[in-house]
């Protein structure tokens, strides 16, 4: 990867590293430029000012910082360094001249993640997305530059709701001084207007909000306003399903007494496109065990005899493997499988379907998924979280929309990559 030009924006990233501001913050959409001239800055500031010393690059997972710092680090042609990454370490050296230093990657997924970071001594830190990390692991990695007086905190990230920890802590906070630059797409000077329209179209809602013009903004109302306004558009008639399917996927929710069991068959044609074949709510109400078993029999055989396919996986609330045992009895060969829901987690679900919707990857068959179209219909935002999550408190069902992010589970990183903006 070759940089001709800085954009002015990504031009005062430089400037920082050479300014006496300890702590800079890079917000705003994606794709706007802000993380390769970010990673450079910091690199290039470490380097010539420190030798022998210890740095930290954080991301929400060490792999998540692998791929958005060290891989288009490494890809950048014309720096005066070597560089050489230890996997089993996570330590990244670099050199140049007879100067050498030391980058150590760690993830920042959770609570637990601060003690990971405890005991190191560090001239500076990089946080990727510091916006989905828990204000522990900042805080303690912040902590571990203390020692020295010239350190420096970068931080880069998209935005989330005005009530998050970091924007009410850091971003609007007089009391902590900072160099706060604000990232749009037209910031990157590699980005032409095809492709900013394209990212354009791929958002709506709160995500567009967030994502394209950079706002700290509240996830609230519906969740799926454009799928709301107009079903019909996503509808597709049985007929008209592609004549070959890459992989056709069962999804099963078991609600319990006070919620609803619901099935959901989804399937990619050969066109890549996502199509929900079948979706079925079943009340919970005086339902047997045993009624578990035969409703899962009879929608699987019936989803398979329909419409001339076969399912090779049904997923189930990884918290239930007595029943998904039950269930791998009575067919030979069927895999019924736990769904680790932490693959998906509640962030990632509505955003991923927004993106699917409006790049036209999504369809339902009519007559065959109306429960699933009503709960899409009415889904809300729990206004309560700084998270664009799904409200579940119990007032609405969405038993058929966990059953619909089951059945895609095995291949959510798959469709993610698919619509990565």
């Amino acid at each position: 990867m070759q940089i001709d030009e800085f954009s002015k924006k990504q031009g005062e990233i430089l400037k920082f590293a050479y300014s006496d501001s300890e702590n800079l913050i890079c917000d705003g959409a994606v794709r706007s430029g802000k993380t390769v001239v970010m990673t450079l800055a910091f690199a290039l500031w470490a380097m010539s000012k420190f030798d022998r010393t210890n740095f930290a690059i954080c991301g929400k997972t060490v792999s998540n910082a692998e791929r958005n710092i060290l891989r288009p680090f490494e890809q950048i042609e014309g720096l005066p360094f070597t560089l050489k990454y230890k996997v089993s370490t996570r330590m990244l050296t670099i050199k140049c001249g007879k100067k050498q230093n030391y980058f150590y990657f760690f993830g920042g997924k959770d609570e637990s993640s601060y003690a990971l970071i405890q005991g190191i001594t560090l001239a500076g830190v990089l946080f990727d997305e510091v916006a989905l990390m828990p204000q522990s692991f900042v805080d303690q990695a912040i902590a571990r530059t203390l020692s020295f007086k010239n350190a420096k905190i970068w931080f880069n990230c998209n935005p989330e709701g005005p009530n998050h920890w970091f924007y009410k802590d850091w971003l609007t906070n007089p009391k902590k001084p900072k160099t706060h630059i604000h990232f749009l797409m037209r910031d990157n000077p590699i980005l032409g207007d095809e492709e900013i329209n394209r990212a354009e179209t791929l958002y709506t809602g709160v995500f567009y909000e967030r994502y394209i013009l950079g706002r700290w903004v509240a996830a609230e109302g519906i969740v799926f306003p454009e799928f709301a306004g107009n079903p019909e558009k996503y509808m597709i008639s049985a007929d008209k399903l592609p004549k070959k399917f890459n992989w056709v996927k069962a999804g099963y929710d078991l609600g319990g007494n006070k919620s609803a069991y619901a099935l959901s068959a989804f399937a990619q044609g050969a066109d890549g496109k996502i199509y929900g074949i079948r979706s079925k709510k079943i009340q919970a109400v005086d339902l047997r065990p045993q009624d578990v078993d035969n409703k899962a029999k009879e929608f699987i055989t019936g989803v398979e005899k329909d419409f001339n396919v076969y399912v090779e996986k049904c997923f189930i609330d990884d918290s239930y493997y007595t029943i998904i045992n039950s269930l791998n009895d009575w067919r030979y060969m069927f895999n019924n499988a736990a769904c680790i829901k932490n693959n998906m987690p509640l962030a990632d679900r509505p955003l991923l379907l927004s993106k699917l919707m409006a790049s036209g990857k999504f369809f339902l068959v009519k007559g065959e998924c109306d429960d699933l179209a009503d709960e899409l219909s009415n889904a809300v935002f729990d206004k309560k979280s700084d998270k664009a999550i799904i409200l579940d408190d119990g007032s609405m069902q969405i038993d058929t929309l966990d059953s619909m992010w089951y059945a895609l589970a095995d291949d959510w990183l798959y469709l993610n990559r698919a619509v990565m903006i």
